[in-house]
């Protein structure tokens, strides 16, 4: 099954929840499509969010980063240091990067037999439809 990580804007958002409502609304919709999900959200189950040091959550969510295949931006990405960090790491490793409603297009039983338009002249498509 194709893997797919969830980066977007989060430490900025601790006046709303650390922005958890647009990171589980995206989980929510990209598991209903049949991908398996890897959301930062989900990092520290039972805690508080912002319970730990936000370096404790950036080696957390680096280390998911890299089990995945894919990554789906959510808005405001280009406004968030974190998200920017996980995007350029993504775009290093040769990760398809796009937004959700993007992802969602593609039917995740597909992928193994397509190509994902992540490349071109060597370089990834980048195609978040918020950014």
């Amino acid at each position: 099954m194709f893997i797919l990580y969830i980066a977007g804007p989060m430490a900025f958002r601790a006046d709303t929840d650390y922005n958890y409502p647009a990171f589980a609304e995206a989980a929510k919709k990209l598991r209903a499509r049949g991908y398996t999900v890897i959301s930062p959200h989900e990092v520290d189950p039972g805690n508080q969010p912002g319970s730990r040091h936000y370096l404790w959550y950036v080696r957390q969510t680096l280390k998911q980063l890299l089990e995945c295949q894919g990554v789906a931006v959510l808005e405001g990405v280009h406004i968030s240091s974190g998200a920017l960090r996980e995007c350029t790491l993504a775009y290093d490793l040769k990760m398809p990067i796009m937004g959700v409603d993007a992802w969602c297009e593609i039917d995740p039983h597909d992928i193994v037999n397509m190509q994902i338009p992540s490349w071109d002249n060597g370089r990834p498509v980048v195609r978040p439809e918020v950014v």
